[in-house]
């Protein structure tokens, strides 16, 4: 029987929040690349996400959307509206956010019978109009928005519509407006293609994400650390379509392009990038993905002691899960094993309920079945020993109480047999 995995979640890109992304991020509107990546570090170190998770979500989501030109390019263009309906614009954006969208909408229309050819305006209209599951209305605004958006800007708020569909889980009518644009602008195709790869790994088309990667890497001697987070995506990719013989190419790239970044404050941003996919593996029991990213944070970051022990723990654990894998297929211990070794090592990873559907693989007759078995159990128990010390050596104390309660019951003869 095979461990039941789960799956990393996917990554879902949020929804415009009505957070100042530039005030999070202690920076301003015309602030330069290098300054928003210098205040992203700068407010990591003052809200590190093992002490204060929250408020690094905030962070980082902040930078997720303004280190990326494109992206940010979408966010200006999202808050480009005149003070005097600011304050209508925030209080849409509240109302969107806790739910209460009749309210949002209300407000909207308030800005619009104030600035009737503000584009902005229409878009948060828009996303009004899908939450509310009205599509046609939702095309009807964004017709609008590009009615009054002027040539240059025409792709940005495609961008956007594809990216609001996508987070809404209509992926299909995404990937139909992405084709559309591609075939309007072919020469700005490669602006696409992040958007592209978000629908395809949404609805898990792994092969058609697999060959958009190589048109979006750079060239090796036009990498920037900012790069890091597009192999970030291909090593996620490689993942989940269990393109596992891929590895050590992508883990050669990474590797050179770790080895080109010199500035001590891009390699702090790559180390915390790779330390956030662990993190998010980690906390699933997924340790084999989680110790590639405890690796490469450890050689972007390589006398940083925190790293160096969180990267210990994950090999200890990968090197469990492999024992374990392993455990599961041997016809020389009793499933029983498997049982116990999984409750006591994965209870702190999983709910109650993830606990009941592995007992519910045996069914609950054969265990009591097997719990019968003295002599097989201890039987087990020493093989386990020899054979997987790892899973041993974790449980020692509750492998040897069980050998000792259950020795004791064993007759002359078994006994003999078992020394």
């Amino acid at each position: 029987m095979a461990f039941p995995f789960f799956k990393k979640t996917t990554k879902r890109k949020k929804k415009q929040s009505v957070e100042n992304y530039y005030k999070i991020l202690n920076t301003r509107a015309n602030a330069s690349q290098l300054t928003i990546k210098q205040k992203y570090i700068e407010m990591v170190k003052m809200y590190p996400p093992e002490t204060h998770p929250d408020e690094f979500q905030r962070i980082r989501q902040a930078y997720e959307t303004l280190r990326d030109p494109v992206k940010r390019k979408e966010y200006d263009f999202l808050r480009k509206f005149g003070s005097k309906i600011e304050k209508l614009m925030d209080q849409a954006y509240y109302y969107f956010m806790i739910g209460n969208y009749d309210a949002a909408e209300s407000n909207l229309q308030k800005a619009l019978a104030i600035a009737p050819e503000m584009p902005p305006i229409y878009i948060i209209m828009a996303n009004v109009a899908l939450a509310k599951d009205n599509v046609q209305k939702f095309n009807e605004h964004f017709d609008l928005a590009l009615q009054f958006t002027s040539e240059e800007d025409h792709l940005s708020v495609i961008l956007i519509q594809a990216a609001m569909l996508i987070d809404s889980e209509r992926c299909e009518e995404a990937l139909k407006i992405l084709d559309a644009a591609k075939g309007k602008y072919p020469d700005q195709a490669h602006n696409l293609n992040s958007t592209y790869l978000n629908a395809y790994m949404f609805l898990e088309r792994y092969e058609e994400a697999w060959q958009l990667i190589p048109n979006m890497l750079p060239e090796p001697q036009d990498q920037t650390a900012d790069d890091m987070h597009l192999y970030i995506t291909w090593i996620n990719l490689m993942i989940e379509a269990e393109k596992w013989d891929q590895w050590s190419l992508i883990q050669n790239k990474v590797r050179k392009l770790i080895k080109s970044v010199t500035d001590i404050e891009d390699r702090e941003m790559m180390a915390l990038a790779f330390i956030e996919e662990h993190d998010e593996y980690y906390q699933v029991a997924r340790f084999r993905e989680a110790e590639i990213f405890i690796d490469l944070a450890c050689r972007t970051m390589p006398k940083d002691k925190n790293y160096t022990e969180k990267c210990r723990q994950t090999r200890e654990m990968a090197r469990f899960e492999k024992a374990f894998i392993r455990l599961q297929q041997d016809e020389d211990v009793i499933p029983l094993l498997s049982l116990y070794a999984f409750q006591w090592f994965f209870k702190d990873f999983f709910e109650l309920e993830m606990m009941q559907t592995y007992r519910e693989h045996l069914s609950e007759d054969f265990i009591r079945q097997m719990e019968q078995l003295d002599e097989l159990i201890v039987e087990g128990i020493i093989t386990l020993k020899k054979k997987y010390p790892v899973i041993y050596t974790r449980f020692k104390a509750q492998w040897d109480d069980m050998v000792t309660s259950r020795y004791s019951m064993l007759n002359r003869e078994a006994r003999r047999r078992l020394m």
